[in-house]
């Protein structure tokens, strides 16, 4: 239990050893200390890292690490949740890197630090209104979407733009029951089309394999 008061050996552990799941058992000391924090982001994170240093750090504590880019960047990428995002500076709420990150980790669930109630939880809603319109950014965001659930909470303007329920529909097959009823028969012969050509480029190769395996036995020495 002392080794769980010492700072330096915490920090050296963090480092050689990568775990970042023993912050839940620190003591309440080291669960407040910024360098341990950025400690535990960095050496794989913590999945309920956010939850708790809400409750362990002082309030300038808390915002200095909820406005420190490297860090957010470390704890989505590792252990993050997208819901996370809600909750950091407002400054990088805007920043492009962190809103990918965030919604590269997915999540539309967010744990209540203080209660450890699940609440409903949408990132699109904190999208910058100018990323919003920028189709490119759109486009990124549902090539991570695997479950149709971007899609699903996107506004209805997305919704009725065909490029990106294309885009949708081709990342996730089942993001077709949240696309408007009078696009749906052009997703449909979309996913029918896409599905011919598969099964006709299978037989092809299946075909060719096949004569090759015929040249090679005609080939063969009696």
């Amino acid at each position: 239990d002392e080794l769980l008061d010492d700072k330096e050996f915490i920090l050296q552990y963090l480092q050689n050893e990568g775990n970042g799941k023993w912050y839940i058992r620190l003591s309440d000391g080291l669960k407040s200390d910024p360098d341990i924090i950025r400690a535990v982001a960095k050496s794989g994170g913590c999945s309920e890292l956010f939850s708790k240093i809400e409750r362990f750090t002082s309030p300038e504590v808390l915002e200095g690490l909820l406005g420190d880019k490297d860090f957010i960047l470390q704890h989505l990428g590792h252990k993050g949740n997208a819901a996370d995002f809600a909750t950091i500076s407002k400054s990088l709420q805007s920043d492009t890197d962190v809103l990918l990150s965030a919604i590269k980790s997915g999540g539309f669930e967010k744990v209540n630090g203080r209660t450890d109630e699940i609440e409903e939880f949408n990132i699109f809603d904190y999208v910058p209104d100018d990323l919003k319109a920028n189709r490119a950014f759109i486009l990124q965001i549902l090539s991570y979407d695997k479950t149709g659930k971007f899609f699903e909470n996107f506004p209805d303007n997305l919704k009725h733009d065909k490029e990106v329920v294309l885009a949708a529909v081709k990342n996730y097959g089942m993001a077709l029951k949240y696309v408007p009823e009078e696009l749906k028969n052009d997703m449909i012969n979309y996913r029918m089309f896409t599905g011919c050509i598969l099964i006709i480029v299978v037989a092809l190769l299946s075909r060719i394999d096949m004569f090759q395996k015929l040249i090679e036995f005609g080939n063969s020495p009696e």
